[in-house]
């Protein structure tokens, strides 16, 4: 490594914004995720600022998305597959502009009809497993900043929220793998915080939520009670007060390392959190103990063909 990473509170000290300037106001249901994954990664993306650049799982995620944001704003029996032509052609005029897709870098001719032709399959496998054409929509694309969950400032937007028999739906669109089953209930607490934001604005809990995956044609699906909204909030409002305490060591620091005294480590506010999973963090590189992880799975066979991790391994390996 070229620097040790415990010396360096601020991962971007060279931003054009100062560190105080770069510190969150609000937490959505991403960052809470990704705190209670791994600290240090919380602040290479947030503080840091350090690039996660998109694979093309992800972006034909995102297209898929952008697709069905168009369909379902649409009178249901115009939710088709003919017509999935034409949202695709409108989503394709936005989408390919994000900077996500530039920086992607634009595939031959021939990979870029595929990653049309795939992400269209998704979005019509998308409307046969929920038979849209009998969605009931309330609204898509829902900004939620006004609201408050355990004392923690939200921000989020619901990809969707139904009508259904009983009460209503919160549906997100997710861009990635299908998780592991151990991994679930996790990945569903970012619908269920969705959940309570709808609660705290209008005071009616959403009875159901589901996180869909079109590109794979699976839907994950909680009911969701009072008691399982009220559960999630507290953990959400816990990570906000964990998030603050840390920033304010980091603020400090600013100060230290200004007045030429000593910083506090980086391991006391934002620690690493070694996995298996390290071998496709984007910020391996800026990290000692997500080598050193990775180095013993790879040495014991563990690290999977595909891990990215692979390509920096073969550059920059580091003793056991």
């Amino acid at each position: 490594m070229s620097r040790p990473t415990t010396e360096r509170f601020d991962p971007s000290p060279d931003h054009e914004e100062p560190f105080e300037d770069r510190v969150p106001d609000r937490l959505s249901p991403s960052g809470f995720s990704l705190w209670t994954e791994c600290r240090r990664r919380w602040l290479y993306r947030y503080i840091g600022k350090l690039p996660d650049p998109a694979g093309r799982p992800a972006l034909l995620g995102s297209f898929a998305h952008a697709i069905l944001e168009i369909l379902f704003q649409f009178p249901p029996d115009e939710r088709t597959e003919p017509f999935a032509r034409f949202a695709s052609a409108l989503a394709w005029k936005a989408f390919s502009e994000e900077d996500e897709w530039k920086a992607f870098g634009p595939p031959d001719p021939a990979e870029l009809r595929m990653f049309k032709w795939d992400a269209y399959n998704a979005v019509v496998a998308a409307l046969k497993m929920e038979d849209a054409q009998n969605v009931d929509v309330i609204s898509v694309e829902q900004k939620f900043d006004d609201v408050v969950l355990g004392g923690a400032p939200f921000r989020g937007y619901v990809d969707r929220i139904d009508r259904i028999e009983g009460g209503e739906r919160i549906v997100d669109y997710k861009t990635g793998k299908v998780p592991p089953k151990k991994f679930r209930n996790d990945k569903l607490k970012q619908v269920i915080l969705y959940a309570a934001a709808v609660r705290a604005r209008t005071g009616k809990l959403p009875i159901v939520a589901r996180l869909m995956f079109p590109v794979f044609a699976t839907n994950l699906t909680i009911t969701v009670t009072d008691k399982l909204a009220d559960a999630t909030v507290a953990e959400f409002g816990l990570a906000w007060q964990q998030i603050r305490s840390a920033l304010a060591i980091g603020e400090a620091n600013v100060g230290r390392v200004a007045a030429g005294e000593t910083p506090v480590s980086i391991d006391t506010a934002f620690p690493t959190n070694p996995k298996m999973l390290c071998g496709w963090c984007p910020y391996l590189a800026e990290c000692d103990d997500g080598l050193r992880e990775v180095r013993q799975h790879a040495d014991n066979g563990r690290l999977k063909p595909h891990a990215p991790a692979w390509a920096l391994l073969g550059e920059d390996r580091i003793d056991s």
